[in-house]
This record gives structure tokens, sequence and C-alpha cells, in this order.
């Protein structure tokens, strides 16, 4: 379970560091939570590494893996213009 507090702490940090912490918030690895979505660790390690975005499915898998709201992962940007 995530912890709410550390979630606001993160919300407004570039994706690639949202999804590196919350996956350390869990206790998992690169690899742990790439098996976990289905996905490599390579691109784990390019999405927190800023190199790379995850699609839109990918994005799913991460959202349904967080169970947390699909918004919490999208960029600042798009937030402000909603």
């Amino acid at each position: 379970m995530i912890d709410y507090n550390a979630l606001e702490q993160i919300r407004y940090y570039p994706l690639p560091y949202r999804i590196r912490r919350l996956r350390r918030l869990l206790g998992m690895s690169q690899k742990e939570f790439a098996q976990h979505i289905n996905s490599s660790q390579t691109l784990i390690a390019l999405w927190e590494g800023g190199k790379n975005a995850p699609s839109e499915k990918s994005l799913d898998k991460i959202v349904a893996a967080f169970d947390l709201p699909s918004d919490f992962f999208l960029d600042i940007d798009i937030q402000r213009l909603g």
C-alpha cells in the first residue's frame, strides 16, 4: 500500500521521477515491476530515465499497478490546461 502523504510530495515532479518513486514505495526492483506489468526492465529504465515515455497501453498498466487515478500520471502542463 502506498502512503498517500508521499503521493502529495511527488505529484508535481516529472513523470520519470513519479514512476521511479512509486515503484520504490512498493518495494519493487525495476525487474519485479516490469514482470508485474508484463513489460521489460529495459523499458522501465528508459521511462525512469526520461529517455522514453510510456505508451497509452503501458500507462494503463502503470495506473492499474499503482491503483491510482490516471490523472496522477499526466504531465503538469496538461493538468493546467484542463
